[in-house]
């Protein structure tokens, strides 16, 4: 089978997942059944046509992979939780499957159910769902508050409230939404710890399976933790848990490029197939002592070969990059044993289909790109040039002399480079952070990783159940290695931090011109094309286009919380960046900078923090960690304790101002005025000292003739206040609800006075509080504002400009109306572009 014909049905097959609607089971099963026939057809009646039946196989692959990728996601999203029993209570017995991650205050696993039921008060309000849900065996993704110790393999039997897997949705940033169906999770919840909790079983229930070694391994590092410094990164080497490496360290891996290091990927199962096959090699020596020479016997360094791959991935769960590797070592191995022969890109197409085929979301994952992209990058390399081809073979005697050790080192450079430049434009496309000193990072940390540190941490982890004192020696050595490892990772990652600062967010046409010059520089030398690739990288690179003329206001999805991006064509600010959860996982870094960084903001020019709440200035440190901002600005109440949680180390180099009414600034066209708190102390009211939420920052943004409000979380009293006082506008273009819409903001008379034409909630999913109020909702939709809501709309985005005001939208909405003032008002919907299958 040609490899066109491959390609015509891997990218219709994966491509699937940008559809916006699928179509209905059956009818995919027609297509599937009609794709078969046709092909048997085809083969049987046009043999002498080999144009037309090229042409005809083609279509009729992508057919075949566009009905096998819709069904594959079809099913998928069929087995989520149904929605009317979300945040119902059901009594579930479930087995732990997953490595235990263990916080501060809750622990979070995926639980495998055994039985599930719906409480007796459910069952009678939704008899049918509940009886489909008898069979309903899908996995969970928990939180457990207060939980005893867990492992894998036990059972419980606990009261759990679900919901089906939802993401927040952004223009850009983690579909996490995807991630959950991607790991096979198909509702997310809790267990409640109020109801009655049965241990039905301590012992784990299968010893044999890859999860409950995993256990046995973490349990084991667990107990010599304390004895190295970095057990984080050995953790992540033997069995695939990169759970208890930091932020920071994480940071210096990701400036140095150098995060492929802790996945188990093609280097470290290529090590290990290595490995299998040597022994299977000697014990085959052993064989032939004994004058034992079956076909099984021969066969035994590529049976171990695979067998230790295929262990290795499993401890790995599986993931894109082992996966790949996994199914190139079984294609390798399989050539070798039969001694028929497979091109290298055939190998590679053949292993992307399986991995599609396994995993229906993985076009969506950057791993499966970045890493498919090196093993291709690296192929197109070497066979466009087959002397740089030639040089890297001899690495393998690179120890013969002096000259051949400099060749080996040349061309492992070269390898870097190359890897580095074909790279390049799929870091930006995907928006993943680009490393300048990345091929001299991995010039030295490759070698010492692959080599010396994997093979010491996966002995100690055979030595853990015979010999633990041996263990512990390997994994010292491994870890003076990695502290070798992490010193150079450091130097090279200051260097890069003395270095220029380059915007690479490209516009679309600009980023297929970038592949382009990428394509054109790696052609052969003889070909005479790097020069124009240089050219034309230069020309898109450094393209100084200025800014359209619009005005534009982001509400973006942060959940329960609140974060509002500001842009004009000379200025920009940001206000709030949602919460903060842990010291891995905030808002500020996962979802606000991403949508900050696809705009192409360098830098912010004010970061306005309304107050001290968790769900409004929790995100800004960590949001400041990775994007400078010119000065922030803090409510002039409650200072201390909003800076004390913003953390002063992400302040350290940032001005910080107060915002009190009276002040004002002036950012380009964007005119700023606070209206709330008072400046003067003898003036605040002690309902103000008493509640931090009336404490918040009353942003007015004037840009030329328009006008938005936002408001923070204050309540009424704030309201009664401003409006007596005379400082609220009697009309604004868009209101950001206080408080996220609850019932104690938003009275009759401030909607009235403030006569917004557009209102945005934002607010969560479902969220505890049940904002917004219904009864707010209703005065806003009597007051005759367009309303959304970030919990069913996602992100919505305003772009006004001279004639118009757009509205881009993640959810689905498209409204025409008339202005009084003539203008028209369109609304666009960016999640009606963003569409996918499974929302």
């Amino acid at each position: 089978m040609p490899n066109s014909l491959l390609l015509c049905f891997l990218i219709p097959l994966g491509a699937v997942v940008w559809l916006p609607s699928a179509p209905c089971s059956l009818s995919t099963a027609v297509i599937v059944i009609l794709s078969l026939v046709g092909l048997y057809l085809f083969l049987h009646f046009l043999r002498y046509l080999q144009s037309v039946r090229i042409v005809i196989a083609m279509l009729l692959a992508a057919l075949l992979g566009v009905s096998m990728g819709v069904a594959r996601i079809s099913h998928v999203v069929n087995a989520q939780l149904p929605v009317e029993l979300e945040l119902q209570d059901l009594n579930v017995h479930f087995e732990v499957a997953s490595l235990p991650q263990v916080g501060a205050l809750s622990t979070r696993f995926i639980a495998k159910p055994v039985s599930i039921a719906c409480t007796e008060t459910v069952s009678l309000a939704q008899p049918l769902k509940c009886k489909a849900l008898t069979p309903w065996r899908e996995s969970i993704r928990l939180s457990w508050y207060g939980a005893p110790a867990l492992e894998v393999g036990q059972q419980w039997q606990v009261t759990v409230r679900l919901r089906k897997p939802r993401g927040l949705v952004n223009t850009d940033g983690f579909d996490y939404h995807a991630w959950l169906l991607q790991q096979g999770i198909m509702a997310t919840g809790y267990v409640r710890t109020k109801d009655k909790v049965v241990n039905v079983s301590q012992l784990a229930s299968g010893l044999a399976t890859f999860e409950a070694r995993r256990q046995w391994l973490d349990n084991a590092f667990t107990k010599a933790e304390n004895k190295l410094r970095h057990h984080d990164l050995m953790r992540a080497l033997a069995y695939g848990d990169k759970s208890h490496i930091n932020t920071a360290r994480w940071a210096v891996l990701n400036k140095s490029g150098t995060v492929h290091l802790m996945a188990i990927s093609g280097l470290h199962i290529g090590l290990i197939a290595t490995l299998g096959w040597w022994f299977g090699f000697g014990l085959l020596k052993a064989s032939a002592r004994l004058h034992r020479s079956s076909y099984f016997v021969l066969a035994l360094p590529f049976i171990f070969s695979i067998l230790f791959s295929f262990f290795y991935a499993g401890l790995a769960g599986f993931a894109v990059p082992t996966m790949r590797a996994l199914i190139m070592v079984v294609a390798v191995n399989f050539a070798l044993i039969t001694g028929k022969y497979f091109s290298g890109v055939r190998i590679l197409i053949i292993a992307a289909i399986v991995v599609v085929l396994v995993d229906p979301f993985a076009f969506l994952s950057a791993g499966f790109w970045l890493s498919f992209g090196a093993v291709a990058c690296l192929f197109f390399s070497f066979t466009a040039k087959p002397a740089a081809f030639a040089t890297n073979v001899e690495t393998t005697k690179a120890f013969a002399s002096a000259s051949k050790i400099l060749r080996g080192a040349k061309a492992l450079m070269l390898m870097q480079w190359q890897l580095f430049v074909g790279l390049f434009v799929l870091l930006i496309v995907l928006g993943q952070q680009i490393s300048w000193v990345s091929p001299f990072a991995n010039v030295v940390a490759v070698p010492v990783v692959s080599i010396l540190v994997v093979p010491l941490v996966l002995l100690a982890s055979v030595l853990f159940s015979i010999w633990e004192w041996g263990a512990l020696g390997c994994l010292q050595v491994a870890d003076t290695l990695l502290a070798i490892v992490l010193w150079w990772l450091n130097w090279v990652v200051d260097i890069q931090n003395t270095l220029p600062v380059f915007n690479l967010s490209l516009s679309t046409p600009a980023k297929w011109l970038a592949f382009f010059a990428t394509v054109l520089i790696l052609l052969p030398r003889a070909l005479a094309c790097r020069a124009l690739g240089v050219a034309i990288a230069v020309c898109v690179f450094f393209d100084q286009s200025s800014k359209p003329d619009k005005f534009v206001v982001t509400v973006l999805d942060v959940g329960q919380g609140l974060s509002v991006l500001v842009e004009s064509p000379s200025a920009n600010f940001l206000y709030d960046a949602g919460a903060a959860f842990s010291d891995d996982f905030d808002m500020g870094s996962r979802v606000v900078y991403p949508v900050i960084k696809s705009k192409g903001i360098p830098q912010l020019d004010a970061v306005f923090v309304s107050h001290s709440d968790n769900d409004h200035a929790g995100g800004v440190g960590p949001l400041l960690n990775l994007m400078p901002a010119s000065k922030v600005i803090a409510s002039a109440l409650g200072l201390e304790k909003t800076t004390h949680l913003i953390n002063q180390t992400a302040l350290l180099n940032t001005p910080l101002a107060t915002c009190a009414a009276g002040e004002h600034w002036q950012l380009g066209e964007l005119s700023v005025s606070p209206i709330w708190p008072p400046s003067m102390p003898a003036l605040i009211p002690s309902f103000v000292k008493q509640d931090i939420n009336n404490q918040s920052c009353v942003l007015l943004v004037t840009f030329q003739n328009r006008k938005i409000l936002l408001p923070g979380d204050i309540d009424k009293t704030v309201e009664r206040h401003l409006i007596a006082s005379g400082l609220l506008p009697t009309k604004v273009d868009l209101l950001v609800a206080a408080h996220h819409g609850s019932k104690t903001s938003s009275s009759k008379e401030f909607i009235d006075t403030v006569n917004a034409s557009y209102v945005v909630y934002s607010a969560g999913y479902k969220n505890r509080y049940h904002h917004p109020s219904a009864v707010v909702a209703k005065r806003f939709d009597k007051a005759g504002a367009i309303t959304f809501n970030t919990a069913l709309d996602g992100a919505v985005e305003f772009v006004f400009t001279a004639a118009a005001s757009e509205i881009d939208e993640v959810r689905e909405r498209v409204v025409l109306m008339e202005e009084e003032k003539g203008d028209q008002v369109r609304v666009n919907t960016a999640r009606s572009s963003r569409k996918r299958l499974w929302f």
